[in-house]
C-alpha cells in the first residue's frame, strides 16, 4: 500500500459531512473487490457520493466514478485527477479576504452585516429567531417578504446595492442571495461567494481545489441539524414562541470563522494531491448510471454500486452544495398553503434530482436495469445496501434485501451477502433529530 492510501485512510479525510459515508468500510470494500478481481482491472464506482471510495480504490485500480450530482463529480474529480506541484503552489498565496471582490461584497451587504452583528450581540432567542425568519434576500426580491418585516429597509438597501453593481440576478452573490441568513450567516455566505468568484480566475486542478475546499467549508459551517441541507433550523415551537436556546444553537455554527476552515480544507487537499502517485487513468462521469454502464470500459473488472436506501432523496440534503459546485442561480421551489405562496422552507432547487432508487414505485425497475446492464457485460457487481433495522425509529428501506436478492438471481448465477460485522454509520433519527448510529448498518451483496 502506497503513501497516499496510508494518508487517506489514517487521516480520515472527509470532503463533506455525508450520510452513509463509507470511510470506516473502505478496507472491507477493497478486500471484497480483490477477491473478485485478483488480477486488477478498472472499478466502476456507481453513486460515488463524496468520492471517498473512488479515492481509496484509485491507489490500486483505475477507477471510473459515476454520480448524477454535480457536487459529487467535482469532489471526486478533485480527488482523482492528476496534478503537478506547480499547479497547486500558486494556491498557497491565495487570500480571499484581501481580494477586491470580497471587499466589494462587504460594501454591498454592509447594511445587513451591521444588522447581523446587532442580532449576534443580542443574546436573545426572539431576536435571533426573527432574524433567521425574515432576513432572506431572495424572498425580498421575489416579493415573498412579510410586508410588516422590520428588516424591509435593510433588505431593500442591499438589493439596491446589488442593482447598482449589476449583480442582482447573476451568480456573483448567489449563495448570499439564496441562502444567506438561512443556512449561513451573511459573513459566512459572503466568504463563500468570494471564494467561488475567485475560483473562476483559475483553471484545472487549482480551480477544482478551491471549489473542493469551499464545499468542505459550507458543509462544516452550515447552521442545521446534522450538518446537512434538508432545511434551516426550525426556530419556533408549536405555540409560535422562539425555541429555548435557539440563539445559542444558531451561534454555535454562525460564529465559525469561514477563513480558518477554508484554508484548512484547501491546505488539506493540496497536501493530498502532492502525495498522490497515480499509476492509472481515472474518469468521472456526471449523469445517469444507465448511460455510464451502456459504454462500460473494456478493462472493467468490477462494478461497485452504493445507491440510496430510503425514500429520502440525497438531493434534499445536498442541494446547496449543488449550487456551490455549479456556481449557478437556480430557481427556488415554492409551496402554497391556505392560498398563500412562499418559498420552500428548504429553499430547494427546482431542478433537484429525484432518485428512482428512493421512490418505492420505481426502485424495483431501477435495480433491474442496474443488474441487467452490469450482467450484460459479464462483470461482477458489488451492491452496498442497508437492511431494515429492528429499531422502528429508523426509516424503512425502499426495497428489502430479500427482494434485491430475488431480482439479482434473475441476472447473476451466484448471489451472496456478506457483512463487515458490526459497522455503524450516520442516520437522521426523526425522534431526536440528532445524528445517531445503528448497528450492522451495511451489507454487501456480491453478484457474479
Amino acid at each position: 500500500m502506497n503513501n497516499q492510501v496510508n494518508l487517506f485512510s489514517n487521516s480520515h479525510i472527509r470532503p463533506i459531512h455525508y450520510l452513509g459515508s463509507k470511510l470506516r468500510m473502505l478496507d472491507f470494500i477493497d478486500n471484497t473487490i480483490d477477491l473478485l478481481a485478483p488480477s486488477g482491472g478498472r472499478i466502476y464506482d456507481l453513486f460515488s457520493g463524496s468520492g471517498t471510495v473512488s479515492a481509496f480504490l484509485s491507489q490500486q485500480h483505475p477507477v471510473t466514478a459515476v454520480d448524477v450530482q454535480h457536487y459529487s463529480g467535482l469532489l471526486t474529480k478533485t480527488l482523482l485527477e492528476k496534478s503537478s506541484e506547480d499547479s497547486l503552489d500558486k494556491l498557497k498565496m491565495l487570500s480571499i479576504e484581501t481580494s477586491e471582490i470580497y471587499q466589494k461584497m462587504n460594501y454591498i451587504f454592509a447594511p445587513m452585516l451591521e444588522q447581523e452583528n446587532i442580532v449576534q450581540s443580542s443574546l436573545s432567542d426572539e431576536v435571533m429567531a426573527y432574524f433567521i425568519e425574515n432576513c432572506s434576500i431572495i424572498a425580498n426580491q421575489r416579493g415573498f417578504s412579510d410586508k410588516r418585516n422590520k428588516y424591509s429597509q435593510i433588505l431593500n438597501s442591499v438589493v439596491k446595492n446589488m442593482k447598482d453593481n449589476n449583480i442582482e440576478a447573476d451568480n456573483t452573490v448567489a449563495i448570499s442571495r439564496l441562502y444567506g441568513g438561512a443556512y449561513f450567516s451573511f459573513e459566512q455566505s459572503i466568504f463563500i461567494d468570494a471564494a467561488l468568484n475567485i475560483s473562476e480566475t483559475f483553471d484545472g486542478v487549482a480551480k477544482d481545489a478551491i471549489i473542493f475546499a469551499t464545499l468542505g467549508l459550507a458543509s462544516e459551517i452550515v447552521n442545521t441539524v446534522g450538518k446537512h441541507f434538508a432545511q434551516p433550523l426550525s426556530v419556533r415551537n408549536k405555540q409560535g414562541a422562539p425555541k429555548k436556546g435557539i440563539y445559542k444553537r444558531a451561534m454555535k455554527d454562525r460564529s465559525m470563522q469561514p477563513s480558518t476552515i477554508f484554508y484548512e480544507k484547501l491546505n488539506e487537499i493540496i497536501e493530498v494531491k502532492k502525495e498522490q502517485k497515480f499509476e492509472y487513468e481515472n474518469n468521472v462521469f456526471i449523469g445517469d448510471f444507465r448511460e455510464a454502464l451502456s459504454s462500460l470500459s473494456s478493462d472493467t473488472a468490477v462494478v461497485y454500486a452504493d445507491p440510496p436506501y430510503t425514500r429520502y432523496h440525497y438531493s434534499r440534503y445536498y442541494h446547496v452544495l449543488e449550487t456551490i459546485s455549479k456556481h449557478d442561480v437556480p430557481e427556488i421551489t415554492t409551496t402554497t398553503t391556505g392560498g398563500i405562496t412562499k418559498l420552500s422552507k428548504g429553499l430547494y432547487r427546482e431542478d433537484r434530482v429525484q432518485s428512482e432508487f428512493s421512490t418505492i414505485s420505481k426502485a424495483p425497475k431501477a435495480f433491474e436495469d442496474l443488474f441487467s446492464l452490469v450482467s450484460s457485460h459479464n462483470v461482477p457487481l458489488i451492491l452496498s445496501y442497508s437492511p431494515d433495522s429492528n429499531d422502528h425509529s429508523t426509516t424503512p428501506r425502499v426495497i428489502s434485501i430479500e427482494k434485491l436478492e430475488e431480482l439479482a438471481k434473475k441476472y447473476f448465477s451466484e448471489v451472496k451477502t456478506t457483512t463487515p460485522g458490526e459497522f455503524k454509520h450516520s442516520k437522521l433519527n426523526k425522534k431526536s433529530t440528532h445524528l445517531n448510529v445503528i448497528q450492522n448498518a451495511e451489507i454487501l451483496i456480491i453478484m457474479k
